[in-house]
């Protein structure tokens, strides 16, 4: 709950005047939410496939989440479409993995000083990740992980159901393919 500082507020708060037109940011307990929805994981060997399928994996997992709650309920960082699916080589001493990865829509705070009923989003995205491990014996093994291998952007937009499409882009990031590069040990 946004509130702009009145004297009588600030004099309940027990703050100093100084403070009167500043904006005082609460939360409320609205109550109880609901979430439905469904979640599946799926993993399947694929060794029906001619010779080298023995050494393949492949993976897929998501979530469909519907939220529920009270008018005035602040459901800030709440995700409600999420997915991965993977493909996996595992053929000693090496190990492959590429990795699809969807992160849906993230409504995040209100935004003031905008349209009324204005949030701050984050755009859904798709990244792709690589990794890989090579075992030297069962002591030791180095492995190698690059995330986001397309440099997919993460978009911060603002907007309100009165805003035209295409002012929603607030802000575009980029952060590069992050990699890790490492040593396992069992000592």
């Amino acid at each position: 709950i946004n509130t702009i500082a009145t004297p009588a507020i600030l004099d309940q708060l027990g703050l100093d005047s100084r403070y009167v037109g500043w904006t005082i940011v609460s939360r409320l307990n609205v109550g109880s939410a609901r979430v439905d929805g469904a979640e599946f994981n799926f993993m399947q060997p694929l060794a029906f496939i001619p010779h080298i399928g023995r050494f393949l994996n492949f993976s897929a997992s998501g979530s469909i989440l519907h939220l529920q709650g009270p008018e005035g309920a602040s459901f800030q960082r709440f995700i409600p479409k999420s997915g991965n699916v993977g493909l996996t080589f595992s053929r000693k001493p090496v190990v492959l993995m590429v990795k699809w990865n969807y992160r849906g829509r993230q409504r995040n705070s209100l935004q003031t000083g905008t349209a009324p009923n204005a949030f701050e989003f984050y755009d859904s995205r798709t990244n792709f990740d690589v990794n890989a491990e090579y075992q030297f014996n069962r002591r030791l093994t180095v492995f190698a992980n690059a995330r986001n291998i397309l440099n997919t952007p993460q978009d911060l937009e603002r907007y309100s159901p009165e805003t035209p499409g295409y002012t929603h882009l607030y802000r575009s990031e980029e952060f590069g393919v992050q990699f890790a590069v490492g040593v396992k040990g069992t000592f």
